[in-house]
């Protein structure tokens, strides 16, 4: 979140940004640097008083608060794509870089002010109860003259969105992608549009831990024909635990433990990216991978010829396009033999022929290769 002020664009320059997104999403695809310990309680966010991180009944809470002070739904939608694309509706949320911390990832003194308010009230500062009122004190205060009418003039949720990036989080220019936000919003209102604020709901819901917010189980085992690593019939069952039922769930950095919650796996825009699923996969049965695709090809695997590729490979896409992530081994995914893989991509974590180079209906990959993980990264058991 940046402090400068940002005033009011006009529908034509928001559209032309709109459009400069959605061209870098296509033509993008590639992911960042993002890792965490993959412990689930952690990356519940267990905290003080609240003690869950289930991205859903957060923005339950936040949508019933908004509307009960008067604010549109689309005004509501538009906070909450936000919100997800900043701290996955997440208040315990922090940047290791920048400290930014909570809901909206407040810096410096919008930080303090939070928790002098919480304090102010006898709330815990990392609730999300003390996170929406404070969010709400904001923009009826301090930030009231950059949103202007936003609460109750919005009327579309993905125009909302962007409005609220621009006159209250001020992300910086790579932190922003408004088409993840527009989406995003657009989830939370058809979602949500149907009910009404609860006040029973609002301030006072005491969330708790469940099977379903922090899911431990693997799947089911993946029998294939052909050879396969020692180690596939584990992974299999980790790689295959989502395969085909995340639709849209693709966020480029985003963390892998979000693969450990059952909400956040299937959050539109709010999982991960394809080298933090690959990593994800692997680190369940003790596999320690780098976090970007091109590491992966780098350090963790010894290159083998694709005839000689097994079930528990990886399988890796090279592209001279130098966009986000650079070029290079830009795309991975788990090889699961007889031409298959499962991935992380655009449209979710698929179990999907292997794409092939030199072909403009798989994007814009020239090579293709495979690899297996080097012995120094495996258990004994895996030897």
């Amino acid at each position: 979140m940046k402090l400068k002020l940002v005033g009011i664009l006009t529908i034509p320059i928001f559209l032309l940004v709109i459009l400069i997104v959605i061209v870098f999403m296509i033509f993008g695809g590639n992911e960042k640097s993002n890792v965490t310990n993959l412990d689930c309680a952690n990356n519940l966010g267990i905290s003080g008083n609240q003690v869950s991180k289930n991205t859903e009944k957060n923005a339950q809470i936040i949508w019933n608060y908004l509307i009960n002070q008067g604010w549109s739904k689309a005004a509501v939608a538009g906070v909450l794509g936000n919100l997800q694309q900043e701290s996955n509706i997440n208040p315990t949320s922090t940047n290791s870089s920048s400290g930014a911390h909570g809901i909206a990832q407040w810096l410096g003194e919008r930080l303090s002010n939070e928790k002098s308010f919480a304090t102010e009230h006898s709330k815990d500062p990392d609730s999300i109860q003390a996170q929406v009122m404070f969010l709400y004190e904001e923009a009826n205060g301090t930030e009231k003259s950059n949103l202007g009418d936003y609460a109750k003039n919005s009327t579309n949720p993905s125009i909302a969105a962007v409005q609220w990036e621009l006159r209250f989080e001020r992300a910086g220019k790579n932190e922003a992608n408004n088409i993840v936000r527009a989406s995003n919003a657009e989830y939370w209102y058809n979602k949500f549009k149907d009910s009404t604020g609860d006040n029973s709901n609002s301030n006072t819901v005491e969330i708790t831990e469940t099977d379903q917010t922090c899911d431990k189980n693997a799947g089911k085992t993946l029998s294939v024909s052909g050879p396969t690593d020692k180690w596939w019939t584990d992974l299999s069952a980790w790689a295959n635990k989502w395969a085909d039922k995340t639709p849209d769930n693709y966020l480029l950095g985003g963390n892998p433990s979000s693969l450990d919650n059952s909400a956040t796996a299937k959050a539109v825009h709010g999982a991960t990216d394809c080298s933090g699923f690959t990593y994800w996969a692997f680190n369940k049965i003790g596999i320690t991978l780098t976090r970007t695709s091109q590491t992966q090809w780098s350090q963790d695997i010894e290159e083998v010829k694709k005839e000689d590729a097994r079930a528990g490979d990886l399988v890796f896409f090279y592209s001279s396009v130098n966009d986000d992530a650079g070029s290079g081994y830009s795309h991975v995914g788990i090889y699961i033999g007889n031409g298959q893989m499962i991935d992380e991509e655009n449209s979710g974590i698929k179990k999907t022929n292997v794409w092939q180079a030199n072909n403009p209906a798989y994007g814009n990959w020239s090579k293709v290769s495979y690899g297996r993980i080097k012995a120094n990264l495996l258990p004994d058991k895996y030897k």
